[in-house]
């Protein structure tokens, strides 16, 4: 593969990030407006992603396999456990709050590439790091938007950051390690989650039956779900960990402004500016990720 085809799949890896961070923004507004608890809309939206996305491999002549399922146990069991939290936590804390939980991911995943994959990262990228974090917490933390937080809902989303982050390295790893595409993978991810829903569905004795409205709104979640993570997991062999991880910051932003414009949820002067100073510094990783670089943390830089 020449240099320029590596080029144009770093972007279009970057971009198929870039997309799945937008849509989980909205998706965790959604997850607020349903009228069913955290883990019974968590099983809705999986169930329903597994039927969208193995109706499109089979429109498109490929297959789900048993051998997917396999490859995907790890990160399924992590991926599901991080949506189980984190649609629990969207119902008990504020957006705000859990949003800026699930941001701290970009930190501890950058703890673990170096142990894990081998990457660096470069000097730009660090300080970027901390210019977008930074205005993540000026987003969160400058206004009243999303509203009282809560301490159990708070700990329901480090439970979900915390497996967000495995999530992200096993569904890595096992992409890196196999030859299964990323469609079948994502059916085997959604399988695996989906299961896992089941018995904590069953505990909980809550299984309300949707009306025309909760459909819609399931499937939204759904469409933007299936698709966001079908594009990370397909991004995961053409950008490295880092920029993934890097652009997640960007959901914060976009959760709290969805949740003004739906949820009537007010941002402050302070909190815009903070979004201002993460777009900005997201944007410069972006194209610095499709333009690589020599320069490497703790390496010699040349005048």
């Amino acid at each position: 593969m020449t240099s320029t085809d590596d080029t144009r799949r770093t972007t279009a890896g970057t971009l198929a990030v870039t997309g799945a961070m937008v849509a989980f923004g909205v998706n965790n507004v959604i997850v607020r407006t349903t009228n069913f608890s955290g883990v019974v809309t968590a099983s809705y939206r999986l169930f329903l992603g597994i039927a969208l996305l193995v109706a499109f491999l089979w429109a498109t002549g490929r297959r789900p396999t048993v051998e997917a399922v396999r490859v995907a146990i790890p990160a399924g069991i992590a991926y599901g456990g991080s949506i189980l939290f984190f649609f629990s936590a969207f119902k008990e804390t504020s957006i705000a709050n859990a949003t800026l939980i699930a941001a701290l991911q970009s930190g501890l995943s950058l703890t673990l590439i170096g142990r894990f994959f081998g990457e660096k990262v470069r000097v730009p990228e660090f300080v970027l790091t901390l210019v977008a974090t930074a205005g993540v917490v000026l987003v969160i933390l400058g206004g009243e938007a999303g509203g009282a937080g809560d301490i159990h809902g708070d700990l329901l989303a480090v439970g979900g950051m915390l497996s967000n982050t495995v999530y992200f390295v096993l569904g890595k790893r096992s992409r890196e390690r196999s030859d299964v595409p990323a469609g079948a993978f994502q059916v085997g991810l959604l399988t695996v989650a989906a299961v896992m829903t089941i018995p904590v569905v069953l505990f909980s004795g809550d299984v309300p039956t949707p009306d025309g409205g909760d459909w819609l709104r399931l499937l939204a979640l759904a469409v933007g779900g299936t698709l966001g993570h079908l594009g990370v997991n397909w991004a995961h062999r053409h950008v490295t960990l880092t920029t993934a991880s890097l652009l997640t910051l960007a959901v914060p932003v976009v959760s709290s402004t969805v949740a003004w414009f739906v949820l009537d949820e007010y941002l402050s002067a302070m909190q815009w500016v903070g979004a201002g100073i993460t777009l900005a510094s997201l944007t410069a990783v972006v194209l610095r990720a499709v333009r690589p670089s020599a320069v490497r943390y703790g390496e010699k830089i040349e005048a």
